[in-house]
């Protein structure tokens, strides 16, 4: 095993700050990233549960038309017997 000198510490120590202020740096960018993607995420289920709601009163609607002249149609059997 080798030694270490002054000069190895120095020079290890300052590359593993220099490696670290990199890597703190490259999380930085990541964690805008993430928040950007979490912005998007958000926007896109806001979407999708307008679109939800849309696609449920279109059921509701075609639903009541269908219930409306079924009834209709029920009622008029009705009288003519």
């Amino acid at each position: 095993m080798v030694p270490l000198t002054k000069d190895v510490i120095s020079q290890t120590l300052s590359s593993l700050r220099v490696k670290r202020k990199t890597i703190r740096e490259e999380r930085r960018g990541l964690d805008k990233q993430i928040s950007g993607a979490q912005a998007e995420l958000d926007c896109l289920r806001s979407e999708r549960d307008a679109l939800a709601a849309e696609i449920q009163a279109f059921c509701i609607a075609g639903r009541n038309d269908y219930s409306r002249a079924a009834i209709k149609q029920d009622f008029s059997v009705g009288i003519k017997e």
